[in-house]
């Protein structure tokens, strides 16, 4: 949004400027993709509402998924575009939302537990002699069997990994280096026979899907007579873009970036940055710090970081 202002794009409708909640509602719209959802409300009798008193007027409801219908609609961005934007959009929310900390933690929201995935959390255990852990939020959930991962020293964590975020920094030829290790993890398994084939069938099912929504709109059908046939198509529809979605995820999993965009800083340079800006590198260049009860480590990077200059 503020970039957006600063280049004095004109805001939507009228809008002094742009904000979050515009872009947000732009990001998170499936219809930028070409697929346009309608029969999605059911706004029967509200129509009357002008006319009558307030506490008779009726709110529009939401029809279950399977009565919805999807309208094909010229597409502004492609599939896999849009679908990085929503785990953009979940990433962020993860590293940046919720009410702001009582204390600080440098690898808050980044680090996890390696036995069972949950993320850890920061705690003190004895606060005037300032002992910091890291703890499995498994602890404070109700379960059978909680995890069997002991409270993480935050001190040694948090040393070990900004140590690594400074090696990347400082020598991005590494930091590449180690986001094509990361990436080469998820390389594609179907073939590019396989893709065609999926797709060629999406086009066909597509193509009936939206035969029968304009006869429907042309009234030769009742909507009645066909919509179980118009859901099940949209079924396949799902199925089969979500398969393509899985194959272009994997296909996307590499850096669209390389070392020579990024300028190396300098330990100096790191040493001197506040805890707030120590903490925002670390989310720049780090995905994932999965710890195990043995101290030991799994660093996972952010495949195309969120700054590249």
């Amino acid at each position: 949004a503020t970039r957006l202002n600063g280049l004095k794009v004109p805001p939507p409708q009228r809008a002094e400027k742009w904000a979050t909640c515009s872009i947000r509602h732009i990001i998170s719209n499936p219809a930028y993709t070409g697929l346009q959802v309608v029969h999605k409300y059911n706004t029967e009798g509200t129509h009357k509402n002008p006319h009558l008193p307030k506490e008779q007027r009726k709110s529009a409801t939401m029809r279950p998924p399977e009565d919805w219908m999807t309208i094909p609609i010229p597409k502004l961005v492609d599939e896999r575009t849009w679908e990085l934007a929503q785990e953009a959009l979940v990433d962020r929310r993860r590293k940046y939302a919720g009410r702001e900390a009582k204390h600080f933690f440098l690898l808050s929201r980044v680090v996890a537990c390696g036995i069972c995935g949950a993320s850890l959390y920061g705690m003190h255990l004895n606060r005037k002699t300032n002992n910091r852990y890291y703890r499995c939020t498994s602890h404070t959930i109700e379960r059978r069997t909680k995890c069997a991962l002991p409270h993480m020293p935050a001190e040694k964590l948090d040393e070990a990994v900004w140590a690594k975020v400074v090696e990347w920094a400082t020598s991005p030829v590494n930091h590449f280096k180690a986001v094509q290790e990361a990436s080469q993890q998820a390389r594609p398994r179907a073939t590019s026979a396989d893709v065609k084939h999926l797709e060629k069938q999406l086009e066909e099912v597509k193509q009936e899907q939206t035969q029968l929504q304009a006869l429907v709109a042309k009234g030769l059908v009742k909507l009645e007579h066909v919509s179980s046939a118009i859901r099940e198509l949209g079924e396949r529809v799902a199925s089969l873009t979500t398969m393509l979605d899985e194959i272009s995820k994997e296909n996307a999993l590499l850096p669209h970036w390389t070392p020579e965009q990024i300028t190396p800083l300098t330990e100096e340079e790191l040493d001197n940055y506040p805890p707030e800006q120590k903490q925002a590198a670390v989310r720049r260049y780090i995905e994932r710090v999965y710890v195990h009860p043995d101290g030991k480590l799994r660093v996972i990077p952010c495949i195309n970081p969120a700054v590249v200059n």
